[in-house]
């Protein structure tokens, strides 16, 4: 049976491959014949959800947008008050008050997921060289640890790649970008993924200037 189901998978992630295929040759570059350019974050949003910020001439700052935030709040408003409705209507003793803070409970335990994925920041740090994710500077940047997506250092970045994707439902359809950090042995690491083009070109050139590293871009 796991046997059946890897080989649907590796079926799967192939013709995924097919799909995404990107003539290299523009770029005149060995490393960009070995890095992949299908989606690395599948998925996406229709709308930008997160925003890049110039704290200082020296760091930049990716964190959660004003949509980001109404889109995670909505979910958050709509589980609140429903869950209050649910409560008031079992001290009136009606039954369907239990059903009511079920689906209070899934909308606000959404949000919570939701703010726990979206809501990861991005450092970018000139002085030290590297990029970080998460709200704590990492304490031993010193310590470089290749497998770890959550620090790159500048000199490990041989790239930035801009790629697209047709996100496709039953009822709707958009397009999401991403940026990527495309290292020296071509395993990429992704940065942010979002549905407002125009603005993940503008933050792609504001990232390379920072950083001093071409983008490679098939958006």
């Amino acid at each position: 049976m796991f046997e059946k189901l890897k080989a649907k998978l590796e079926k799967l992630a192939e013709a995924q491959r097919q799909h995404y295929t990107i003539e290299t040759s523009q770029f005149n570059d060995p490393i960009a014949d070995k890095t992949d350019w299908w989606p690395l974050k599948p998925g996406g949003s229709s709308f930008k959800t997160s925003r890049l910020n110039k704290l200082s001439s020296s760091q930049m700052k990716y964190q959660l947008s004003t949509g980001g935030k109404l889109f995670i709040g909505l979910f958050g408003v709509i589980g609140s008050i429903v869950g209050i409705i649910g409560m008031l209507m079992l001290i009136d003793r009606t039954s369907a008050g239990f059903f009511l803070i079920i689906f209070g409970c899934i909308f606000t335990g959404a949000a919570i997921l939701l703010y726990k994925f979206m809501a990861k920041s991005v450092f970018f740090d000139g002085t030290m060289g590297i990029i970080w994710k998460g709200n704590k500077q990492p304490k031993f940047a010193g310590q470089h640890n290749a497998t770890d997506d959550n620090l790159i250092y500048f000199n490990d970045i041989y790239a930035i790649q801009i790629l697209s994707e047709r996100v496709r439902s039953s009822k709707s359809s958009f397009t999401s970008y991403e940026i990527n950090m495309v290292l020296k042995n071509g395993t990429r690491i992704n940065i942010v993924d979002h549905g407002k083009h125009s603005q993940i070109l503008i933050d792609a050139e504001e990232i390379s200037t920072f950083i001093g590293k071409p983008i490679w871009d098939v958006s």
